[in-house]
């Protein structure tokens, strides 16, 4: 999934399981590999919320591992931007 965006701040929010999986989060390059496993399912969780430098046209993407600790899935609910 790829996408752009402008503002300071992005929030993913997803769904952490028994059978959730790694993702890799790339925003303008930088990379951060993101985790949704949890014993018990918890659901819309927030996952990750990087600030960022700069409020400017930000390149996102991100990719399903495939791998994790007993699971594949990567379950995003929502995205959040914020201009502030």
């Amino acid at each position: 999934m790829a996408f752009r965006f402008r503002g300071d701040r992005l929030y993913l929010v997803g769904r952490k399981s028994a059978k959730g999986g790694k993702a890799l989060v790339i925003i303008d390059g930088r990379r951060r590999l993101v985790s949704f496993y949890s014993r018990k399912t918890q659901n819309r969780r927030f996952i990750v919320g990087p600030r960022l430098s700069k409020k400017k046209v930000h390149s996102v993407r991100i990719v399903n591992l495939g791998r994790g600790r007993r699971g594949t899935l990567v379950e995003i609910d929502a995205f959040g931007f914020l201009n502030g």
